[in-house]
């Protein structure tokens, strides 16, 4: 029965009626119930505060109070709220009510069908497909069975069925078997190579594909440790199957970081990067990934604009829902000085993936990019409330201080970075320095500092916060015959001063290309 605003009161839960306070909870709406298994009831709920559709899940009642299934429970919420795809929910909140703990994760309409599991025939009509691929997964201690079943939507009789049973840490390998299996019996007059590419997906190897999604995490982070740490798991990953495509591609992202950053010095690290992507691309030129790895090498060190734009697009057409492909031709965008499409590429990123720090990161330097101090500062917030302790997000807002003119408040964000990333010693050091020589002695001290450890660029932007030209200049050749990146040099707030505009005639790539774009010319 529906109540006076249209909205589904709450029925039941695991089974029982959901008292009248669960109409409500937290600051969620319960809608309508969509379904249930052994592990949880999920509800459809409106988000009161930010007006949007969630899914809650429940424990159901009977094993609300059982120690082994809440832990099941938690270790499920941590675990996904850990993984960023746009083919996984997102996980809003972990929250409780009435001493019972739910989930809060991102609504997708085809959960819907989960009701209706008993009716494939309703659901192919409403999505239009001639065949629906239902499953029913139960859990058996470390196992899991798993039965599928293929219904043709018109004549309701079953096309194909199969039951798995699957050790937990094999279920990376269950999508390649189901589709293996479905191209077998519906499809048996493909050629072999065609067969193997519709079974291709991913890895068989669990171990590959932890050691991959390990390497991805770490890769978000940008700190030496973690691109290192990044590098070490795809190499891994690779060393035990060599030919997971994207795991080479991964390698070859967390090699060109590495140059990046400076971490790694000169054109080893960049030239590896490519020969990674190259690689990928041999094993597989039909997914995404390898496409954006070579852009990111050809467009951070090699210079080779065209090829990197040509990468970049042939990515997005694959999949237009690459979150990573969207990145990637953001920074593509500011290096051609094109700011405002940066801003859009930056921000589908986001959407694709919410919680990315990396992503969130990026949307933010785009909008300081484009001198929108208070937008990069409200995204770089944002960006702390996925992770407080995220030390880039941290120093970003350092910077749009320092932009504003507000050094104090720069160098406290700056020494909460370092102190984050444990470097007491700098922080109070800074501190001191500050205290005694003013922004200054800072610029002095941090340029010093800089190029102690041949970060050239950023000694080069000390310089001219200095107003010394030909010491920033100076500092600007240093790094780019050290082969460090100078992109985005002309959107720099910092650099991309008129006076320093002569630098871009000086700085020039081996093949004679412009090492920095010049937003200024035609793109």
């Amino acid at each position: 029965m529906l109540s006076s605003d249209g909205l589904l009161p709450a029925k039941e839960h695991g089974g029982q009626p959901i008292p009248d306070d669960w109409t409500t909870i937290s600051h969620y709406r319960i809608v309508e119930r969509l379904g249930g298994g052994g592990m949880g009831v999920v509800y459809k709920a409106q988000d009161t505060e930010l007006g949007r559709f969630v899914a809650l899940k429940f424990l159901p009642e009977d094993v609300a109070h059982d120690p082994h299934a809440l832990e099941r429970f938690r270790r499920e919420a941590r675990a996904a709220s850990a993984l960023n795809h746009p083919n996984i929910c997102t996980i809003h909140e972990i929250g409780k009510h009435s001493g019972q703990s739910f989930i809060a994760m991102e609504f997708l309409d085809g959960l819907t069908y989960k009701s209706r599991l008993d009716d494939p025939q309703g659901v192919g009509h409403d999505l239009h497909v001639d065949a629906v691929l239902t499953g029913r997964v139960l859990e058996h201690g470390s196992e899991l069975d798993i039965e599928t079943e293929l219904v043709n939507v018109a004549t309701r009789t079953q096309l194909w069925g199969e039951r798995y049973t699957r050790s937990a840490t094999d279920v990376s390998s269950l999508q390649a078997s189901i589709t293996r299996d479905i191209a077998s019996q519906l499809r048996p007059q493909l050629g072999g190579g065609l067969k193997e590419k519709l079974a291709m997906v991913g890895t068989q190897n669990a171990e590959a594909y932890q050691l991959y999604l390990k390497g991805r995490y770490h890769l978000d982070r940008f700190t030496p440790e973690d691109l290192e740490a990044a590098a070490a798991f795809f190499e891994k990953a690779v060393a035990l199957d060599g030919k997971y495509a994207v795991a080479h591609a991964g390698l070859a992202d967390a090699y060109a970081l590495q140059g990046y950053w400076g971490y790694v010095r000169g054109q080893e690290a960049y030239t590896k990067a490519r020969d990674a992507a190259r690689r990928a691309l041999q094993l597989d030129n039909e997914i995404s990934e390898p496409h954006v790895s070579l852009a990111v090498a050809d467009m951070l060190f090699f210079h080779d604009y065209r090829e990197a734009q040509t990468s970049l697009q042939k990515a997005l057409a694959l999949d237009p829902n690459s979150a990573y492909a969207h990145e990637v031709t953001c920074w593509f965008n500011a290096e051609m000085g094109r700011v405002q499409e940066a801003i859009v590429e930056c921000r589908k990123a986001v959407e694709l993936e919410p919680l990315s720090l990396l992503y969130n990161l990026g949307l933010s330097v785009s909008y300081f990019f484009a001198r929108d101090y208070e937008q990069s500062l409200q995204q770089a917030s944002r960006t702390l409330e996925i992770d407080p302790n995220y030390s880039l997000a941290i120093a970003q807002i350092g910077s749009v201080y320092e932009a504003r003119g507000d050094y104090k408040a720069a160098i406290e964000q700056w020494v909460k970075s370092d102190q984050v990333l444990g470097d007491r010693h700098r922080a109070e050091e800074v501190n001191r320095v500050f205290e005694k020589s003013g922004y200054q002695g800072y610029l002095r001290k941090d340029a010093k500092d800089n190029e102690h450890v041949s970060d050239f660029y950023a000694a080069a932007q000390d310089y001219a916060s200095l107003g010394e030209k030909d010491a920033a200049f100076a500092a600007l050749e240093r790094a780019a015959a050290e082969g460090q990146s100078l992109d985005n040099f002309k959107l720099d707030p910092t650099l991309g001063q008129s006076a320093l505009r002569p630098a871009l005639r000086r700085l020039a790539a081996p093949d004679g290309t412009a090492a920095v774009s010049d937003p200024t010319s035609p793109s």
